[in-house]
């Protein structure tokens, strides 16, 4: 398989702070996540639809933490299934925002000696026309 690190060099824990474009934390936001589905009609395909697979709350301080990651296992990185990046939609009450987060991130905290637990901050960016 190619990468087999994908599934092997991954810290133990992982957790995410998702912080708003001003710079506050998406304090009690909901966090739907969708990890990818095949599509056999390209290499490393991808879709994502139907519910999410993981319907999340984030704490006051806008944080979520995961026993392992919410990749799926196996991670698949082959013709027509690549399910390496998740579709993340943090829902807060100054509207939606999309992240898509690949596990490689998760690959180079191990590999940077973070273990046991690795800890990464999203920034949210505004969708286009989004006003505060």
């Amino acid at each position: 398989m190619i990468g087999e690190w994908l599934n092997t060099d991954l810290p133990r824990r992982t957790a995410w702070r998702f912080l708003l474009p001003s710079g506050e934390p998406a304090a009690g936001a909901r966090l739907w996540i969708w990890r990818a589905k095949p599509d056999p009609s390209a290499w490393y395909g991808k879709r994502y639809e139907g519910d999410p697979d993981l319907r999340l709350r984030l704490d006051a301080d806008g944080r979520v933490e995961f026993e392992g990651s919410p990749f799926p296992k196996p991670i698949r990185h082959t013709y027509g299934e690549a399910n390496t990046v998740l579709l993340c939609l943090v829902r807060t009450g100054q509207g939606d925002f999309v992240h898509f987060q690949e596990i490689s991130d998760l690959n180079l905290a191990f590999w940077k000696g973070l273990r046991e637990r690795a800890a990464f901050e999203v920034r949210l960016v505004p969708p286009p026309g989004w006003s505060q």
